[in-house]
């Protein structure tokens, strides 16, 4: 899929007046029965963080995404993890696109225009590390060079969009962070092993297509 077909498809959705998310009946399907009712009476008082779905195109203007792998920090639950660029809510952020925004510049180095916001996704209440993260999906119109923060960077993942949407859904055990063992669906997309929060969020944005 071209970046322009990309656009047009997601925009048409968010500017039309009956058009409602597929909210959290989606992002749940990518996650266990467990953890759906942990979410759901969870009491904590959570604190406010953003990410970012940004697409770009290539030199032949396909359509891609960026993810990365987190960093192994000491105390991140989610350390080890494929993640998409973002982070926590901060008092100088105007909302809560500001903050996926300058995030997303911060962690891999693209620069991305308000302007080109497409629309914001269901927030995901996340109670293991005590966060409700906002998706924002945006777009840049040339491919990006990017420059990861190594401190909480390890590696920038690049898909195209066809290969996500068509990615294959697959449940099993496996290492997390190279710590403990989890039982989980996860999208395998070339190898990669995309679960937790981050399949959930990607599971509604796939739905829009």
């Amino acid at each position: 899929m071209d970046l322009a077909k990309a656009i047009t498809t997601l925009s048409a959705q968010f500017q039309s007046p009956l058009f409602e998310l597929p909210g959290f009946e989606v992002q749940k399907t990518m996650t266990l029965d467990r953890r759906v009712e942990l979410i759901q009476s969870y009491t904590g008082e959570y604190k406010q963080s953003a990410v970012m779905f940004l697409i770009y195109p290539d030199e032949e203007n396909q359509a891609k995404l960026v993810f990365f792998e987190r960093s192994k920090i000491e105390g991140d639950v989610h350390g080890g993890q494929i993640g998409l660029p973002g982070g926590r809510y901060e008092p100088k952020d105007r909302n809560l696109i500001q903050t996926a925004i300058r995030e997303t510049e911060e962690e891999i180095g693209c620069v991305v225009d308000s302007e080109k916001i497409i629309g914001r996704l269901t927030p995901l209440m996340i109670p293991v590390s005590n966060y409700e993260v906002t998706p924002v999906i945006g777009y840049v119109d040339e491919q990006p060079t990017f420059h990861q923060q190594d401190e909480e960077v390890a590696r920038i993942i690049e898909f195209y969009l066809d290969d996500v949407l068509q990615a294959e859904i697959k449940t099993g055990e496996f290492m997390a962070a190279g710590k403990y063992k989890v039982n989980a669906p996860f999208y395998s997309i070339h190898g990669e092993r995309v679960w937790g929060a981050t399949s959930m969020m990607l599971a509604e944005f796939i739905a829009l297509f």
